[in-house]
């Protein structure tokens, strides 16, 4: 099953309801896999991205983003 979530009007914000929702989720063993456009889309900071992978990689959530899977089709493909 796939679920997009989203925090529509929340940039800048710190309180994010849709990521909230999506760590809760994923501590109840609900995600098995985050796949975010690009880092700066999950996580407002470094520090925060940091975190959060720290956090999901110990519930064994992977987190794959989109522009790096492109950037990487791109180089395989040798464009």
């Amino acid at each position: 099953m796939q679920v997009l979530v989203t925090d529509i009007g929340c940039t800048g914000m710190s309180d994010r309801p849709g990521l909230r929702h999506l760590v809760k989720a994923a501590e109840r063993g609900l995600v098995s896999e985050v796949v975010a456009i690009s880092p700066s889309r999950l996580a407002r900071s470094h520090v925060e991205l940091a975190r959060l992978l720290r956090r999901f990689d110990q519930l064994g959530v992977r987190v794959t983003f989109a522009s790096q899977a492109a950037s990487g089709a791109k180089a395989h493909m040798g464009i």
